[in-house]
Order: C-alpha cells, then sequence, then structure tokens
C-alpha cells in the first residue's frame, strides 16, 4: 500500500482486491444574494399590509362612534317616555278601608282520645282435608217427581206463619188476568188528580203502581212500585188506582185476588 502525498486529501483502500476511494467533501453553498426586484416587492406588501390595518382601524373607530351616539338617542328618547308616562298618567290614592275589630272565639279541643290496642289475631282455621273416596262416574240423582214426593209428605208449616196475600205483592196463579171495566172514568180522574204545581210547572212523570185486586174486583191494597221522583204524582196516581174496577181474575174457573202492576202516566199534553 503506498502512502498519500502530502497534497492529497485523502486515503486509498484496498478491499478484495480493488482499490475504492472516498468521495470528496462538497463546498459549502451560500444563499445567493437578494434580488433588486424582491425587495420591491417585500415592501409594497408591508405598505399594503399597513394600508389596510389604518383602514381597519378607522372603521372600526366609525362603528364606535355610531354605537356611542345610538345610545345617547335611546337614553334621551327612555327618559323621554318614562317623563311622559309621569306626567300624563293618573295618580293613584290609597283607599281607606277603615279597620275592624272582631272577637275570635276560642274552640275547646276535645282530650285526646286513648286508642285501644289491636285485637288478638285470630288463628287461622285449619285446612280442611278431602276425603279421597272412589265415586263411580255412573252414579246419578235420581229424578223427582210430584208422584215419588206427593204434597201430603211435606212437612207443615211453622205455627204462626200464616201470611196474607195482601201483605206484599207476590205472584198469585191464575187462569184469565183481571179485566178493567171503568177505563173512561179513570181517565178523567188522571187529569183530575195531577198536581196543579206541577202541570204548572210543566212537569210530567211515570208511576208504576203495585194493586191488590180482590175476588170482587176492588183495589184493595197500593203500593208504589216505580216512583216518578216526585211525592205528590206519586200519591195521585195511587189515588187514580184506588178509584179502578176490575172483572176479578179466574182460576179454574173461581175468582181469586190477585197483584197486578198498573202504569199511571201525568203528562202536560194529557
Amino acid at each position: 500500500m503506498r502512502a498519500p502525498s502530502a497534497g492529497q486529501g485523502t486515503l486509498a483502500t484496498r478491499t478484495g482486491g480493488a482499490v475504492v476511494a472516498p468521495e470528496s467533501p462538497r463546498p459549502a453553498t451560500r444563499p445567493a444574494p437578494g434580488r433588486p426586484g424582491d425587495r420591491t416587492r417585500q415592501k409594497a406588501s408591508e405598505r399594503s399590509a399597513r394600508s389596510t390595518s389604518a383602514a381597519e382601524s378607522r372603521r372600526h373607530e366609525r362603528i364606535r362612534n355610531q354605537e356611542r351616539t345610538l345610545l345617547g338617542i335611546g337614553l334621551v328618547a327612555s327618559v323621554a317616555v318614562h317623563f311622559g308616562l309621569f306626567v300624563w298618567t293618573p295618580s293613584f290614592h290609597t283607599a281607606d278601608l277603615g279597620t275592624s275589630n272582631e272577637a275570635m272565639e276560642s274552640i275547646q279541643l276535645p282530650p285526646d282520645v286513648k286508642i285501644p290496642p289491636p285485637p288478638k289475631a285470630v288463628a287461622r282455621p285449619a285446612t280442611p282435608r278431602v276425603a279421597e273416596a272412589d265415586v263411580s262416574p255412573e252414579l246419578t240423582i235420581a229424578p223427582t217427581t210430584l208422584e215419588a214426593n206427593p204434597a201430603s209428605a211435606l212437612p207443615p208449616p211453622p205455627p204462626g206463619a200464616k201470611m196474607n196475600p195482601e201483605d206484599r205483592p207476590t205472584f198469585i196463579p191464575y187462569d184469565v188476568a183481571p179485566r178493567l171495566l171503568n177505563r173512561g172514568e179513570i181517565e178523567k180522574l188522571v187529569v183530575r188528580y195531577y198536581p196543579p204545581a206541577l202541570r204548572a210547572a210543566g212537569i210530567g212523570g211515570t208511576v208504576l203502581v203495585w194493586a191488590y185486586v180482590d175476588e170482587n174486583g176492588n183495589v184493595t191494597r197500593t203500593l208504589v212500585k216505580a216512583s216518578s221522583g216526585y211525592q205528590d204524582m206519586d200519591a195521585a196516581a195511587m189515588r187514580v188506582v184506588d178509584a179502578m174496577r176490575f172483572k176479578p181474575a179466574l182460576n179454574r174457573d173461581a175468582r181469586i185476588g190477585v197483584w197486578i202492576s198498573q202504569k199511571i202516566s201525568m203528562n202536560v199534553q194529557s
């Protein structure tokens, strides 16, 4: 290997029989000096920025001046409006309501009531046990017939339990129903017994009346079944039913007393 001469700044190395010379250093680059046209454009840009800033400042100043002017006008207008309201609004005066001295009645509270203790808990009844029994599904109840249960075999009624059919409305079997005989007279009585106060007020209504018609066709007892809502009208309807005369009811060609229901309507048109 040969040593470099004094004027050389690099060394050559041998690698695998080949000589490799290192790269020589590159000289440092310096910025090119500015041109006159660039300086002119920079100065123009600075002047444009300063002029824009000055215009913005003047515009903000004008806006602030306008705001101060509008604020002053608003304050003057507000003072003028309040002054006008104070001058032209009528004055208010307090009315003398007077004072009153009322004695308050003292109420004596009742004494404390002692609450009794709760009752003792009732023992829960025992759960009933159902007996297990084999019941045949073919088991039936024998039919009940009048031949198997004659009336003579029934137990006698309790002593003192005899009931008068006129006491209260009950069903009494009959073959022929009672027939009204004096319908024309009853229509006149409905008009005659109509309460004058209700007629003058234009109030009408309907009353259902229970009537007991005896063996002679006379009404011996009446009860209100459905009220009209007016006591005078209910009483008038019962008077009308009391005046009814019937052909008595028949049961196997025998006269019997029965309860029947009669409807009595009272209206101004009637």
